[in-house]
C-alpha cells in the first residue's frame, strides 16, 4: 500500500494556515475569520467534487454549509456586525488575504489529481480539529462552546471520510498536524454527531 508523504509545498501551506487560524482575536474578528475558513472549505470541496466527482466532497460540503450558518447565527446572537465578506459570499473570494492565498494554493493542489484533492482535504480537517480545540479553550459562553465542539466532532467525521477514501485508492494517509495517537483514536472511533445543530 502506498504511504502518503506530505510534500514541501503542503508543509509550507500548513505553516501559513496554522498561523492564520490559531489567532483567536476578538469575538468579531474570530467569528468572521472562522466564517471565511468554513466558506473556503465549502468552496474547495465544491470545486473538488465538480472536478473529480467524488461523493465524499459532496457530502462534506453540506456540513460546511451548516457550519457557515451556525457562525452567522452566533454573530447575530452576539450582535456583532457582519463584514463585507459575509455579505457577498462570492465563490473563491475572501476578505482575509491569508485565507485567499490558501484557497489559491489549495485549488492548485486539488486539481493535480483526485488523490491530491483528498490529501489536501484531510490536511485541512486536521487543522480544523486542532484549531477548534484551541478556540474552545478561550471561550466562556456555553452556546459558543457547544457549537465549536459540534464543529470539531464534524471535522473528525470529515477526516475519517477522507482517510477512508484515500485508503480505497491505495493511499495510507499519515497525519501531519495531529499526533499519531490522536489521529489513530479519531480514525478508529465511530461516526459522531457533529453537524453543528442547535
Amino acid at each position: 500500500m502506498k504511504t502518503y508523504k506530505i510534500s514541501a509545498i503542503v508543509l509550507f501551506i500548513f505553516g501559513v494556515l496554522f498561523t492564520v487560524q490559531s489567532n483567536a482575536g476578538t469575538d468579531e474578528k474570530l467569528l468572521q475569520k472562522m466564517y471565511e475558513e468554513e466558506k473556503m472549505s465549502y468552496d474547495l470541496y465544491s470545486e473538488f467534487f465538480n472536478k473529480w466527482g467524488l461523493n465524499v466532497f459532496d457530502q462534506v460540503r453540506e456540513s460546511e454549509a451548516i457550519h457557515m450558518l451556525r457562525i452567522k447565527e452566533l454573530m447575530g446572537v452576539k450582535e456583532l456586525p457582519q463584514g463585507t465578506g459575509l455579505a457577498g459570499d462570492e465563490k473563491g473570494l475572501y476578505d482575509n488575504k491569508d485565507i485567499q492565498a490558501l484557497y489559491d494554493e489549495y485549488t492548485v493542489l486539488g486539481n493535480i489529481s483526485d488523490v491530491t484533492s483528498l490529501e489536501t482535504a484531510a490536511l485541512m480537517e486536521e487543522n480544523d480539529i486542532t484549531n477548534l480545540r484551541e478556540r474552545i479553550k478561550s471561550q466562556t459562553d456555553d452556546r459558543t462552546i457547544k457549537i465549536f465542539a459540534q464543529m470539531e466532532r464534524a471535522s473528525q467525521n470529515h477526516l475519517r471520510a477522507f482517510v477512508k477514501s484515500l485508503k480505497l485508492s491505495g493511499v495510507e494517509y499519515q497525519p501531519a498536524v495531529l499526533s499519531l495517537s490522536d489521529f489513530d483514536m479519531i480514525i478508529k472511533n465511530v461516526k459522531e454527531k457533529g453537524t453543528a445543530l442547535k
